[in-house]
């Protein structure tokens, strides 16, 4: 594999695992896990992760 493919498949990786997490984080809320501040701090992370990864995409960072 030539870096370029590698790099994106990380950005497609931190992408993906980003939003997989966010819907982690908003299900262990409605079941009473988290509380409304954990939810905020935590989605607020893996979303940044999630729009670092889209933007990389986007501009071709790979």
């Amino acid at each position: 594999m030539t870096p370029v493919g590698s790099e994106r498949e990380r950005w497609e990786r931190q992408k993906r695992q980003a939003l997989e997490a966010i819907k982690e984080v908003e299900l262990d809320h409605r079941m009473g896990k988290l509380s409304q501040e954990d939810l905020a701090a935590m989605r607020g992370r893996f979303e940044a992760q999630a729009f670092e990864a889209m933007a990389a995409l986007e501009r071709g960072d790979h």
